[in-house]
């Protein structure tokens, strides 16, 4: 009798013990996972923020050829006034 009581505690005490070990097995596993959500967070921000700063480039680009663009409309237009001021000045002498 005494056999089976030592018996059934180490039974008892193996469950236990297996149950520790899954137990500690899964919250190995949970922080795992958490780990690799987090890098894979850490991975999509730095992609975001690239892709944001290639964005931001490309824009700056676009800014400063729409100025070159402008500037050149506003050069055209005061060149096209002052010959037509001249025109206007020209004709204004010759029929004096």
């Amino acid at each position: 009798m005494h056999f089976y009581k030592d018996s059934l505690w180490i039974l008892v005490f193996l469950l236990l013990e297996q149950e520790a070990d899954a137990e500690v097995e899964r919250q190995r596993r949970e922080r795992e996972d958490q780990q690799k959500e987090q890098e894979m967070t850490l991975e999509e921000t730095k992609e975001q923020v690239a892709q944001s700063e290639s964005r931001l480039a490309q824009l700056k680009e676009d800014k400063h050829q729409l100025f070159l663009q402008l500037k050149k409309v506003l050069n055209e237009d005061d060149t096209r006034r002052k010959i037509k001021e001249s025109s206007f000045k020209y004709d204004i002498l010759t029929k004096l």
